[in-house]
């Protein structure tokens, strides 16, 4: 994965399918959570991860999207959340203390829910995604098929950023103007990143059948990500929570 450094933390350290069980139970411990103040737990968890993780290269890269979501996802149930005792009124649309607090909840619970992926993602190779999915009895296809999509798009990403210093390098100003015109002007650099992008596919099948992909033979594995102590810490921690979460609620 683009966003993946391989270093000697206690979150990369932990089982592949351990991670996916913790963040199957982190997502559902923050849906259970309905007010903005108890969504500061698990967005604390969230977050305590990725500085375990060394996950400040994928958070500030990231950041600008997570930004983007959070200032849209504010606004729209700020707008649509309703309530009683409205503070002000634009022809349909209504703004309210309670509307308010419900889209601090929603952008809170989105917010949470993107750090929980994005410290999975940063502290995951594509080889132990793989392994923990089938770990977790995915089939060898499914997983293997989710493993090559997040290989694959910071390669798609890549040809398209080629083809935009091609044409910086030839004087075209793709930048240039507003958001419409800038959008006009990445229009037409989709072919040649499309064309690259389908040339990559052909090497790859081309690779896959040079490796024997779909013969059925047991596969062995180079890493067996044994599952340890702290996996089981983990996911009993994060079952406790949510435990709490469901009596307390």
């Amino acid at each position: 994965m683009a966003l993946y450094r391989a270093a000697d933390t206690p979150i990369h350290r932990l089982n592949p399918a351990g991670k996916l069980l913790l963040l199957a139970l982190f997502f559902a411990w923050t849906l259970r959570l309905e007010h903005a103040l108890p969504l500061l737990v698990p967005c604390g968890a969230a977050l305590l991860a990725l500085t375990l993780g060394r996950g400040g290269h994928a958070l500030r890269a990231a950041l600008p999207l997570l930004l983007t979501l959070g200032v849209v996802t504010l606004l729209f149930w700020t707008l649509l959340g309703g309530g009683v005792t409205p503070l002000s009124r634009f022809e349909s649309l209504v703004v309210s203390p309670d509307g308010v607090r419900h889209a601090l909840a929603m952008t809170l619970r989105l917010e949470t829910m993107l750090l929980g992926g994005l410290a999975l993602v940063a502290t995951t190779s594509v080889e132990a995604l793989r392994a923990g999915l089938c770990r977790l009895r995915v089939p060898f296809p499914v997983a293997f098929a989710v493993s090559l999509a997040f290989r694959l798009i910071p390669l798609f990403a890549g040809a398209l950023e080629k083809a935009v210093q091609a044409q910086r390098c030839r004087g075209f100003a793709v930048d240039a103007g507003g958001p419409l015109a800038r959008l006009r002007n990445y229009a037409p650099l989709l072919i040649p990143a499309i064309l690259v992008s389908l040339r990559t596919t052909d090497h790859l099948a081309a690779a896959l059948e040079g490796r024997a992909y779909g013969h059925p033979i047991p596969r062995t594995a180079l890493h067996p990500y044994p599952w340890r102590w702290a996996d089981t810490l983990c996911a009993l921690a994060i079952t406790a929570a949510l435990a709490t979460t469901w009596v307390w609620r």
